[in-house]
């Protein structure tokens, strides 16, 4: 018995594989598009649509490859269609080269060039067999020689591309590299955009050093061609659907080049050649351009608040039942999630923090066992003046994270002082990025034991507190006032809704910490800097692999500060048997225009 009717199967066999080729070519327009975009999309749609466009636009493309194959294989089919059609194998050898906006996904891809090496060995070779099956003396065989080539270079580049990048080959390349020199600095700028990316452009190779985690010292013209020729072959000899799917191939080709060569000329590299070669009229004209059309990341934090969370009605929905409330609990924090622009004032405040311990270190003469000292500070040394509060910060960090935060929210709302405006929303956006790094990307912190049975158990006490029906809280204000009236009037409320067989929750001791701060009229400027001294702790202790992974989500504010905090010297990885970074800045003044720069970036 026939599922399909015969008409049903007889359509899908006649459009199946034009259908397949005309999805890879649709795939690799949405991947040219969007490749790029994922460094200054905040959302996941972006992200989606790339994941999933670049993990299937390569299946695509071989199914075609295959499907394609199958019907030359099959003698009584050989027509001139199917001769038209054989010229569809070398496009799809450019698909599996992939557009330039995006070679690799993750970083993953980069390790796996020898599987990428032997699909682009594989996949030739069908190519290869499909144009000599259907060799013959028509201009079609002759027009298909360019692409074939063209093809071919374009795939054997990404994959030579994925294995320069990969880490062993990276690292091999970096340690045989000369010393990094610093900038032109007696070339004059048209504009201060010149000036960020011609330096920037020299803090490259720091940069792959830090990725790398070594010391810091101180073609397609013949695709156009065959289109060329391809004008003029007599349509009317072959299919009326296929020569329109052909020439949606050449056209997409030569558009997909067009655009990567246009993305080349206003890509940042060659706006430093021209700075280097002193081209101005051409430096203006790409400045306008980028100025209007690029940002370089979505310049915003990500944010997490657990009062805001736990107000939610629906979120007591599964609390009774401990594996529904941990599925809808990672659901509800993608839900969720807020964003709050990186301002100057936070961009300011961080780096006053940092060129303050880049001073510090200096009057220590340089010396590493001091900078160390300097970067193990998680709070502790910024709240040395707040008195009988060492326990909140001695803990482990995201410990100490967690019961700073619900301090912090707290005395959001219960203390409002004008002057101390600025410091306090600062304080207020750094607490909420660090309890999201906390929730969503705990493999950028320091490791914590038990941190998500803490975590949870702390959600889930300030539901049931915050969501009884005795108690009706109609805001996060309210909801902080409610929390440090039932510590401070009696502490048995909170004591009674811990979850003692699953583990601690941390809400009692983040209203300690509120109380104490409140007590001592603790200045919202000692809060700040606990909270930048926080963020720069987790930015020096992150792994740079971990940073690396986030670049496909469009990179971490976290990654930022990092790169900041080495461009002061503030990192472990300087190799101070040699020539000292620092001391070379003094001689030379980059150190100070580095500084400004990576400011102006953070």
């Amino acid at each position: 018995m026939e599922i399909f009717p015969e008409h049903v199967r007889h359509l899908w066999n006649e459009w199946e594989l034009r259908g397949l080729v005309l999805l890879s070519l649709t795939w690799q327009v949405v991947l040219i598009i969007c490749g790029s975009w994922r460094k200054r999309a905040r959302g996941g749609f972006i992200r989606f649509v790339v994941w999933v466009t670049y993990l299937s636009a390569d299946w695509l493309a071989t199914v075609s490859l295959g499907t394609l194959a199958n019907n030359q294989g099959d003698a009584s089919t050989q027509d001139r269609n199917h001769a038209l059609q054989t010229i569809w194998a070398p496009f799809l050898l450019l698909h599996l080269g992939g557009p330039d906006t995006i070679t690799a996904y993750a970083l993953e891809d980069n390790t796996l060039w020898l599987r990428h090496l032997l699909g682009l060995l594989v996949q030739v070779s069908v190519a290869f067999y499909i144009y000599l099956r259907s060799w013959s003396t028509t201009a079609l065989t002759f027009i298909a020689i360019a692409v074939f080539v063209s093809g071919i270079i374009k795939y054997a580049e990404r994959t030579w591309v994925l294995r320069s990048a990969s880490a062993e080959q990276l690292e091999e390349s970096l340690l045989s590299a000369p010393a990094i020199q610093p900038p032109n600095l007696k070339l004059s700028y048209a504009n201060a955009e010149l000036e960020y990316v011609h330096r920037g452009y020299y803090l490259f190779p720091v940069l792959k050093r830090l990725y790398a985690n070594l010391s810091l010292r101180f073609a397609e013209v013949s695709a156009l061609a065959s289109y060329v020729v391809f004008l003029n072959v007599h349509e009317h000899e072959y299919s009326r659907v296929d020569v329109p799917i052909t020439y949606c191939l050449f056209i997409g080709a030569f558009l997909l080049e067009l655009y990567a060569f246009v993305s080349l000329v206003l890509s940042d590299w060659t706006l430093n050649w021209l700075v280097v070669n002193k081209h101005s009229s051409l430096q203006n004209f790409i400045c306008w351009v980028l100025s209007r059309c690029r940002k370089r990341w979505s310049g915003q934090l990500a944010q997490h608040n657990l009062l805001n969370f736990c107000m939610k009605k629906r979120v007591t929905r599964c609390i009774r039942n401990d594996f529904l409330f941990r599925s809808y609990f990672v659901m509800e924090l993608y839900r969720q999630r807020t964003w709050e622009d990186a301002d100057a004032d936070l961009k300011q405040f961080i780096f006053k923090h940092l060129t303050q311990k880049q001073e510090l270190y200096k009057e220590q003469g340089f010396d590493y066992n001091f900078l160390k000292k300097l970067l193990s500070y998680k709070g502790d040394n910024a709240s040395i003046s707040i008195k009988n509060i060492g326990w909140s910060v001695e803990v482990e960090f995201g410990h100490s994270l967690l019961i700073w935060h619900i301090a912090t929210d707290i005395c959001y709302h219960s203390r409002t002082e004008e002057s101390e405006k600025d410091y306090r929303e600062v304080s207020k956006r750094i607490s909420n990025y660090m309890l999201y790094l906390l929730l969503l990307r705990p493999l950028m912190l320091p490791k914590w034991i038990n941190r998500i049975t803490h975590v949870r158990n702390t959600f889930r006490e300030a539901i049931r507190i915050l969501q009884r029906e005795q108690l009706p809280v109609k805001d996060a204000a309210s909801a902080s006032t409610l929390l440090i009236q039932m510590y401070t009037q009696c502490h048995q409320p909170l004591e009674q809704l811990r979850v003692e067989k699953t583990g601690k929750s941390l809400l009692h001791e983040g209203c300690r910490l509120a109380s104490q701060i409140e007590d001592q009229r603790v200045s919202w400027e000692v809060i700040c800097n606990v909270w930048i001294e926080m963020l720069t702790y987790a930015a020096s202790q992150c792994e740079w692999e971990a940073h690396a992974q986030q670049l496909r989500r469009g990179g971490e504010f976290l990654t930022h500060v990092c790169l900041l905090m080495a461009e002061l010297g503030l990192s472990e990885q300087f190799d101070i048997g040699r020539k000292g970074l620092s001391v070379e800045t003094q001689n030379d003044g980059w150190g100070c225009v580095r500084s400004k720069l990576l400011s102006s970036y953070l």
